[in-house]
């Protein structure tokens, strides 16, 4: 019955702390998680990138050569140089008995 009952009961969001970054490794109450038991947001991985566009838009500014009244960037790429660090703050969700998917870095305000 308890089976039955916890098929139709979603998992409980959790946080967790990274306590190190490589390998990564978190913490969920009194239990440690790390490797294949995890599995992550890629926008929190390191050196995450992402395809861009841009569209032209008005913008103001001066270079050596004039001034600039509007920028576009079609097909750029942006690049987040910043992955998780020891100390972070996650949002986690447990999907099976061995496995975490690590959501969200969340910040204290």
């Amino acid at each position: 019955m308890q089976d039955q009952g916890a098929k139709y009961n979603p998992s409980s969001v959790e946080l967790a702390s990274v306590i190190s970054a490589s390998p990564l490794t978190i913490m969920v109450g009194e239990l440690q998680m790390a490797g294949e038991n995890l599995l992550v947001a890629d926008s929190l991985l390191l050196d995450y990138s992402r395809k861009i566009n841009l569209p032209s838009t008005t913008a103001s500014g001066v270079t050596s050569d004039g001034t600039i009244s509007s920028l576009s960037i079609p097909n750029g790429v942006l690049n987040f140089t910043d992955g998780l660090n020891e100390g972070d703050t996650l949002v986690v969700v447990q999907v099976n008995s061995s496995t975490f998917v690590i959501l969200a870095r969340v910040v204290n305000v």
